[in-house]
């Protein structure tokens, strides 16, 4: 389940992971003028060496609005931390050039800006204690508010071919949700309405359904093979068995790299209080940038301001 769709906190919508378990591009959707298949793209950072995700395309100059073009978006919002929102939207806009026709980049780009704004709007959205938790009222609440800032922004017939499969994908979410609390169902019927909710899926819907149960299960097991005190070499089988081993390799990469930044942050974090209770008022901001400088790059740095509380 997306449940970052129904996670308008301000941390979920900061990254609106809501797309980020994607299927694979539509192979049957219709072509006209398509646009070229996504490159490669030669960005810095944690986008060097993928594929750009979002196959768009325009059909006689107009843009084809589907959950793709947010792919798109998305592909480099997940830069969101390493590089300023003025950078990722230059390079969002570029790809737009690159792949559209001029009139329909022009139109995605007044998308794109009210995206940007919706995905602010969802940072504003105020819940209280008991709209945050995982209660199916919660849940609801949530997708609700989700949906009502959605309208500020964007049309009905943009809602339905932008978000539509999404909202079909969380709608069946809730209901399996609400059928597992159902106390007055036995376990074979639970099995027996959830198995005729999935039969209402398409084969591309269930398939991205079992992706995001296939990612959910196996960070899972991997949680709890860690908390039971697993080894690197047994966290990397339980990702083989289940991705292969080379998306295990990159995983156990990803978790080398993720173990060195949290170190630095812990060194960074320490100095920068030794400075803030040493260095007087008026040299601390110099000092502080100096140490800045001295343990991160300026790419780095961007993403200071979330451990500097």
């Amino acid at each position: 389940m997306r449940w970052a769709a129904l996670a308008v906190s301000s941390a979920a919508a900061g990254g609106l992971i809501i797309w980020m378990v994607r299927p694979d591009a539509n192979a049957s959707a219709p072509v006209a003028t398509l646009s070229p298949a996504p490159q490669h793209v030669a960005a810095g950072g944690s986008l060097f060496g993928t594929r750009m995700d979002g196959y768009i395309r325009s059909e006689e100059g107009e843009l084809v609005l589907s959950p793709e073009l947010l792919r798109r978006f998305e592909y480099f919002l997940s830069q969101s931390g390493e590089k300023s929102l003025g950078q990722i939207r230059s390079e969002i806009e570029a790809s737009l050039d690159q792949d559209l026709a001029l009139s329909a980049a022009k139109q995605a780009k007044e998308l794109l800006g009210r995206y940007l704004s919706f995905r602010e709007a969802l940072k504003g959205i105020k819940l209280s204690a008991d709209q945050s938790g995982q209660s199916l009222s919660a849940l609801q609440t949530r997708l609700q508010r989700y949906r009502d800032t959605r309208k500020q922004f964007f049309s009905e017939k943009e809602i339905a071919a932008l978000f539509g499969s999404n909202d079909r994908e969380d709608d069946l979410a809730l209901q399996r949700v609400a059928l597992r609390n159902d106390s007055r169902l036995s376990d074979a019927e639970k099995r027996a309405r959830e198995a005729a909710l999935d039969a209402t899926l398409s084969v591309a819907e269930r398939q991205q359904r079992d992706a995001s149960i296939s990612h959910l299960s196996l960070a899972s097991a991997v949680d709890s093979a860690r908390a039971k005190g697993a080894s690197t070499a047994q966290i990397f089988e339980i990702r083989a068995q289940t991705v292969g081993a080379e998306a295990a390799q990159r995983l156990a990469e990803l978790d080398r790299e993720e173990s060195a930044w949290q170190a630095r942050i812990e060194s960074y974090t320490q100095a920068r209080q030794h400075v803030l209770q040493s260095a007087s008022t008026v040299n601390a901001d110099t000092a502080l940038q100096q140490l800045r400088d001295r343990m991160f790059s300026k790419e780095e740095q961007l993403r200071l301001p979330a451990f500097e509380h």
